[in-house]
């Protein structure tokens, strides 16, 4: 009972400074981060593939439809429209339009509708030649109110229906708080039991849920926080699981997901005296920032040392304090996108979600 109540106090001391953080939408990311978030930016654009998509490497290794979405999400964070991040020819918004189509999980297909929704002007529910209203509306199902198999899927069709300014069904975001785990984590599959949640599904999901009205004191995010608190490293930074198979040292892609999810509850992660603060400077910006190599790319953990293209992609929208979903580029509506011709268009390659690619050890 004593330790019950030590909690207890304890929790509320530690919600009580979080939510007297400042709330981030009128601060900016201090100048280092703003810095390493346009070097890293500058390091990505060398990596760009001939067909305008990315990959998991630079070269002959095929494009992902994913990977292409993260790195539309890390240009647009800077403000730079996917439009004009081209090779040959051939942009961001060439790769996109030409396999959104090729989509096939909820998953896949709402990430793409958001990163489109982000850098295109919204003319109509057709991208790429696919309704995409229609295509995510298949993925519902009723009963239990989710989009797609997995929470993954379900809160990128939950952020992807809001970027796309379609009312989201109060059942959806209802479905989304009840996988919560009662140690206050999501698990990239569903329902699970404590230890089965991650870091990276916890985030997406809080932004989910921050995007479509769930207020940031509501019980379901106070539980998030104190998972994520029990998830942090001495450096700041976090892994995408403790304990996990793949090791628990500080790694890019989960810090940088974690960061998204405190602006997005309005806790500066750079700042001295929240929760999150280590103390002597262990901050979860200062631990991603910490990841960055000379060349401008991030690298998975401290204890690699090749460049990263996916924690370089996830780590540019942390930078920026840019939560999901990102503020639009719709700024030129009148502008046009040329279609390409899918069919002369190579089949996309299979991708893993964020959550597992920040898992796996090939990332390292």
């Amino acid at each position: 009972m004593k330790k019950l109540q030590k909690f207890s106090i304890l929790l509320a001391l530690l919600l009580a400074v979080a939510f007297a953080a400042p709330t981030l939408a009128q601060t900016a990311p201090p100048d280092p981060a703003r810095s390493a978030a346009n070097k890293a930016a500058a390091w990505l654009l060398t990596q760009q593939h001939e067909d305008g998509g990315y990959g998991p490497a630079a070269g002959n290794t095929p494009s992902t439809l994913g990977q292409t979405d993260d790195a539309i999400f890390a240009f647009a964070a800077l403000g730079k429209a996917p439009a004009g991040i081209s090779k040959n020819g051939k942009s961001l918004t060439y790769f996109l339009l030409g396999h959104i189509a090729q989509a096939k999980s909820a998953g896949e297909t709402c990430k793409s509708a958001l990163a489109a929704a982000t850098s295109l002007p919204i003319g109509g529910q057709s991208y790429g030649g696919v309704n995409i209203y229609d295509k995510i509306d298949s993925f519902y199902n009723a009963s239990s109110g989710m989009y797609g198999s997995s929470t993954i899927d379900h809160a990128y069709c939950l952020l992807a229906q809001k970027q796309l300014g379609r009312a989201v069904l109060p059942a959806a975001v209802t479905a989304l708080s009840s996988l919560q785990i009662s140690d206050g984590s999501w698990a990239f599959a569903g329902a699970g039991k404590p230890n089965d949640g991650d870091t990276n599904t916890t985030a997406l999901a809080i932004q989910a849920l921050i995007a479509n009205g769930v207020d940031k004191a509501n019980p379901t995010m106070s539980k998030a926080l104190t998972y994520l608190k029990s998830q942090q490293n001495a450096d700041g930074g976090f892994p995408y699981q403790n304990p996990s198979q793949y090791g628990t040292d500080t790694d890019a892609n989960s810090t940088a997901y974690v960061i998204q999810a405190l602006v997005a509850l309005g806790i500066d992660p750079a700042a001295t005296g929240t929760p999150f603060d280590k103390g002597n400077g262990a901050t979860p910006l200062a631990a991603l920032l910490k990841l960055q190599v000379p060349s401008g790319a991030f690298i998975f953990q401290a204890t690699t040392n090749s460049e990263n293209i996916l924690a370089t992609m996830q780590a540019i929208p942390a930078l920026e304090y840019v939560t999901q979903p990102q503020p639009p580029l719709r700024s030129d509506p009148g502008q046009t996108y040329p279609t390409p011709d899918i069919t002369s268009l190579p089949a996309v390659a299979s991708t893993p979600t964020p959550a597992m690619a920040a898992a796996t050890p090939a990332n390292a």
